[in-house]
């Protein structure tokens, strides 16, 4: 089988949306398939249309996670055709639409804040949860630490390290794991480590605008206002790719 896909770069964490409706097993095959076949790319996301005028699409990660680097991705090809200040896409871990302010070359997600929770350095956000460290590890310490935290059940999970750089900028090392997927990923930009990075910070500090530098160089922005969360960064490049089934 041919299959069309975009392959889309929100500042790091290099992400394929693939357009059609698969089951579970199909989804696990294609993300297979296109992990193996381009090694810059590391996750993989489906986009189907929704029966709503109110939503635009929906997102589903193969391991049924929460991703915002590849809610950014899809909000940023949706606005290559409607253009619109804001999308509404639907994704399988949180109930309600997430909105989008997205254009090709920038996208920013926005939460309610009541969706995020943290407790004893670890940020829960649905459909995955990170703990947070001033300590660098490798992937292996990494999986030690979520096995102890009882996370490697979750749908995802991640190690987020952080260090202060500057008055309002931090950086990121994430190490993520997709249960389904079976991939750990030293990510070259978290944006769900990012906005749990946030979060932390404006529940122990009341910091509300935060710079966070990913591994790849690029910036994401995050502020916090009334009951909203933003997280938004560039969108460096779009582009189509084909691969055999």
């Amino acid at each position: 089988m041919k299959l069309n896909y975009y392959v889309v770069n929100p500042g790091g964490n290099i992400t394929a949306i693939v357009y059609g409706k698969f089951i579970k097993g199909t989804k696990l095959k294609i993300t297979k398939n296109i992990l193996e076949n381009n090694s810059t790319i590391e996750q993989v996301g489906f986009w189907t249309d929704v029966k709503n005028n109110n939503i635009n699409a929906k997102l589903e990660m193969a391991g049924g996670e929460f991703c915002g680097n590849a809610l950014r991705s899809l909000g940023a090809l949706l606005a290559c055709n409607k253009k619109r200040k804001f999308y509404f896409i639907k994704s399988s871990s949180i109930k309600m639409p997430i909105k989008l302010n997205s254009s090709i070359n920038f996208s920013e997600i926005i939460l309610k804040l009541d969706l995020i929770q943290y407790k004893k350095d670890v940020c829960y956000i649905p459909g995955i949860q990170h703990f947070l460290s001033k300590e660098r590890f490798t992937i292996l310490e990494a999986k030690k630490v979520l096995k102890e935290k009882k996370l490697l059940r979750n749908k995802a999970s991640g190690v987020i390290s952080y260090k202060n750089i500057s008055a309002d900028t931090y950086n990121i090392n994430p190490i993520v794991y997709v249960r389904d997927t079976k991939t750990f990923y030293e990510e070259s930009s978290c944006a769900s480590g990012t906005l749990a990075l946030a979060y932390m910070l404006y529940e122990k500090k009341g910091i509300k605008k935060l710079n966070v530098l990913q591994p790849s160089g690029f910036i994401l922005k995050t502020s916090i206002s009334k009951n909203e969360i933003k997280l938004g960064g560039q969108i460096v490049s779009i582009k189509k790719e084909t691969i055999l089934i």
